[in-house]
């Protein structure tokens, strides 16, 4: 008995009436009757019994949808397990990851977690946080390595550490000469209120950290008179270390290493702290194949040893 033929008989069933399954199943009656009369001989039973208005089934007939229901159910989990078969075979892991986190994951994270795993290629993304968590949403990308807050609803959140935000002032400048003691190596926090008139280097609105910036200004009252927009935190570095001014970055950027140029001073900006969480971001509600689930828990795992070391 082929797939339809089966759904005849559902439908028979479910109407409770030959003529009203056949207008449903958009054929003639007379051919759908032919059809339960020559089962029935195959069979050797009765699987309606006509003797009801509406139809009813008989003890063969109940026997008979049974089986059909459990045949469906069988094939819609073979197909689901085909399908778990075939991600858990999956040997490519499409990751998306801030580009100022590339460092620690490239050279670090990445080669080790293929050398416990080496049937996994694992493929790097770099973009800014809102355009990775969108094209996990889309399916585009496996998951994302970004600043947080987590305030997107299809998506799950594990936090891989939390960061302060440190201000980054160039070695030469009157505000590193005020506020580092240079023959004692002593920082002292920075006052950002004394900052107005300095030039400031920011992130442009739509990274996270740029937001952030605008909010630390505002809670000291403060907006400086010059300020240089880019849409890059090594480029904001790197114009700071060369004294173009001052950028705020987060406090896992200070061992970053300068070609050519000594690197900045890093101060804390008192009180109130600002920073952010750091997170791997992943669909919500979606299977995570096995390799994807490994790469995750790796990353949670190692994320602060590999960033020390």
């Amino acid at each position: 008995m082929d797939e339809m033929k089966l759904d005849y008989i559902m439908e028979i069933a479910q109407q409770k009436s030959i003529s009203k399954a056949a207008k449903n199943l958009f054929i003639a009656q007379p051919s759908l009757s032919r059809y339960v009369i020559n089962l029935e001989k195959r069979l050797g039973v009765k699987l309606f019994d006509r003797s009801h208005t509406p139809l009813e089934l008989t003890e063969a007939g109940h026997l008979m949808v049974q089986y059909i229901q459990q045949s469906e159910a069988l094939k819609e989990n073979f197909f689901h397990e085909l399908e778990e078969h075939k991600k858990s075979a999956c040997t490519e892991i499409k990751i998306g990851v801030v580009s100022w986190r590339i460092p620690v994951f490239l050279p670090k994270i990445v080669p080790e977690f293929i050398g416990k795993h080496n049937n996994v290629n694992v493929i790097i993304k770099e973009g800014v946080s809102q355009d990775l968590e969108a094209l996990v949403i889309e399916d585009q990308i496996d998951a994302c390595v970004v600043n947080g807050p987590q305030n997107n609803q299809s998506l799950e959140y594990r936090v891989l550490n939390y960061e302060k935000i440190v201000l980054a002032v160039p070695r030469n400048s009157e505000v590193a000469k005020n506020n580092y003691d240079f023959e004692n190596d002593i920082y002292r926090p920075v006052d950002l209120r004394s900052l107005k008139n300095e030039a400031f280097i920011l992130l442009v609105e739509k990274y996270r950290l740029g937001l952030l910036s605008r909010k630390i200004f505002k809670s000291r009252g403060i907006m400086p008179s010059h300020i240089t927009y880019v849409s890059n935190m090594n480029t904001a570095l790197s114009m700071s270390a060369v004294g173009l001014g001052l950028t705020f970055m987060p406090e896992s950027g200070i061992e970053r290493p300068f070609d050519g140029c000594e690197s900045p001073l890093y101060f804390s900006i008192g009180e109130p702290e600002f920073g952010f969480p750091l997170i791997i971001a992943f669909k919500k509600g979606k299977k995570l194949n096995q390799h994807l689930m490994e790469f995750i828990d790796f990353v949670c795992s190692n994320y602060n040893e590999y960033r020390q070391s």
